[in-house]
């Protein structure tokens, strides 16, 4: 039986409702993390002069984003207010985009898969802690997951039924997302799925020649890159060209990585899969198998679908298994959404044991990621010990990013501590909170002159990632 179109609106509506609930509260629980800071001064100063040297290793789209509510706020002033009274307004824009992004994937599901998978695929991106955390943060990654999806949402809908809308909206998305992180770059090989998957534009007409779907690719790509030289100023455009050199030197160097209790100076190759495993709820793994298991692959319209979701994904994960850099899942974060529509097709199954299976995964997927709500930061799934067992797993971004550093302030008024010893990881100064601390002999971060007293409590302080 289905259900009256207001009552399936309010439903399709709730989830983006009960996602802003969990960001506001989120927001309010974590503190800045360590790349904060200086996302949110580099977007500020692009505004403020134009110049696009400050943080060159990344393109100025999702910084520019955050640092809107300031400029609209303060105007073009010298000197920021400190940061604990702007980054709630600075994380606002990211908030919005996660809230969009379920909207893009309820669509997309709703059009390929119906209503029921819909209200799964939502489901799962609605209490995912890894979206919830990174929503809830100013960094690139949920733009650029964001713009990617609805990349390749709009590219699905113009291999279908080439509209002039769904082709100008493809490439000012891929224009977005390549503003936004290095990461978009992957995209730009898959647009040769519009050329090999390329429908007739009717249903009694020859297949579209490949000049004209070569002309459909090229005026993606060219489309994109105006829009990305615009960000720049146009003139300042070498500066994208000096982030991706950087970026590439960076993943031939590789960065310092922990996993499952071993560091090393270059991300293992299994680094990726290993920390998607560890930070996604078992339940959403298994509907993702459920799904690959029962998916319609007989339906050629659905199977098309699943190129443009699965291909794109393993795609990311193969860019981040070989970039050398592990500091954290947010590098896979774009391919989750991609995940979570392909899982909810399970919930079109004929068998009503199928459909019941995955409505049983869905609330299990949510109750794990609730139970260490609001520091989905930290996020391990149960299976792995969950965050009580992490630091024995992973580092970083992944479990410490900085962002309780306020809380141990908390911890001193209520304990009535002056000074304590402290080996703090982030780049927001401990004094900021008002902590008072004297720091580690091997410390190289944060210095003060103050004192434990020899008299008083010997408390020790360490960040996880510091430790």
């Amino acid at each position: 039986m289905q259900l009256p179109l207001p009552l399936r609106v309010s439903i399709f509506l709730l989830f983006p409702l009960i996602f802003l609930l969990q960001e506001s509260v989120f927001i309010s629980a974590n503190g800045a993390t360590y790349d904060e800071p200086v996302y949110i001064n580099a977007g500020y100063y692009h505004y403020a002069h134009g110049d696009f040297t400050v943080n060159a290793e990344h393109p100025p789209l999702s910084k520019e984003f955050a640092a809107l509510p300031l400029l609209l706020a303060h105007g073009n002033t010298k000197q920021l207010p400190p940061l604990n009274d702007i980054i709630a307004s600075a994380r606002i824009p990211n908030v919005i985009l996660g809230t969009l992004l379920i909207l893009v994937i309820g669509l997309w599901s709703l059009w390929c898969f119906g209503f029921g998978p819909a209200i799964a695929a939502m489901g799962l991106t609605a209490f995912d802690p890894n979206l919830i955390a990174h929503a809830g943060l100013v960094t690139p990654d949920m733009p650029v997951t964001f713009f990617i999806t609805l990349f390749l949402f709009l590219a699905w809908e113009y291999v279908q039924h080439h509209s002039p809308w769904t082709l100008a909206g493809s490439a000012t998305a891929l224009g977005a997302a390549l503003a936004s992180k290095f990461t978009a770059l992957v995209l730009l090989p898959l647009l040769l799925l519009y050329v090999l998957l390329m429908r007739p534009r009717g249903r009694q007409s020859p297949q579209t020649p490949w000049h004209l779907r070569s002309a459909d690719a090229a005026f993606i790509v060219i489309t994109a890159l105006v829009l990305l030289a615009a960000l720049y100023h146009f003139h300042s455009f070498i500066f994208y060209v000096r982030g991706i050199a950087e970026q590439w030197n960076h993943s031939l160097t590789g960065s310092p990585s922990f996993l499952l209790g071993k560091y090393s100076l270059h991300a293992p190759l299994l680094y990726f899969p290993v920390v998607f495993f560890l930070k996604t709820p078992l339940p959403t793994l298994c509907l993702v198998i459920l799904s690959g298991i029962f998916f319609p692959w007989h339906d050629r319209t659905k199977r098309l679908t699943a190129f443009f979701l699965l291909i794109p994904a393993a795609v990311i994960f193969a860019a981040a298994m070989t970039s050398g850099i592990g500091i954290g899942v947010r590098y896979l974060l774009p391919a989750y959404p991609l995940l979570f529509i392909f899982a909810s097709s399970a919930a079109s199954a004929k068998s009503g044991l199928i459909r019941s299976a995955v409505t049983v995964l869905i609330i299990a997927s949510a109750m794990s990621a609730l139970r260490v709500f609001p520091h989905s930061l930290a996020y391990v799934q149960e299976i792995a010990g969950g965050p009580d067992k992490a630091i024995a797993l992973l580092s970083d971004s992944n479990i410490d990013w900085g962002q309780n550093v306020r809380d141990v302030k908390t911890y001193m008024d209520e304990h009535h501590l002056s000074v304590i010893y402290f080996g703090p990881f982030g780049s927001v100064a401990p004094s900021e909170y008002g902590i008072r601390f004297q720091p580690l002999p091997a410390s190289d971060s944060w210095k003060s002159s103050d004192i434990v007293p020899a008299d008083g409590p010997q408390i020790l302080a360490i960040s996880l990632t510091t430790l």
